[in-house]
């Protein structure tokens, strides 16, 4: 669960980084938790100002092991506030099912949010 947490936050806070405000709420508290305990740690900044720098997300996910590892309380707070503000997060209770009625000719694509392009070959 831990591994699977740690590498969703860091996906998205990727993904997110030319977007701050859509984790806003859920960066700052990741960012007070850390600096309580890394008060001189930069990896979050380093990952939001440089999402594709492979050594940034490297530095964080350590950092985010280690602490969660380490503090209870910590990884308490980072599973509730992640699944709190994690994109896919939907408080109404409703689900959503994709559906393809009839024949698809190529490719059929069924997805939330895409950041980019998509590209069959």
């Amino acid at each position: 669960m831990t591994n699977d947490l740690i590498s969703q936050v860091v996906a998205e806070l990727t993904a997110a980084a030319d977007r701050p405000a859509a984790f806003a709420e859920f960066t700052s508290g990741l960012r007070d938790h850390l600096r309580r305990r890394h008060p001189a740690q930069q990896a979050l900044d380093d990952v939001l100002h440089r999402p594709m720098d492979t050594r940034a997300r490297a530095a964080l996910i350590a950092l985010l092991h280690e602490s969660v590892s380490s503090d209870a309380d910590f990884r308490t707070w980072l599973e509730s506030a992640w699944n709190t503000h994690r994109p896919d997060h939907d408080d109404t209770g409703r689900t959503t099912t994709n559906t393809v009625h009839g024949n698809v000719g190529g490719h059929a694509v069924q997805a939330r949010d895409i950041h980019g392009g998509i590209r069959f070959e």
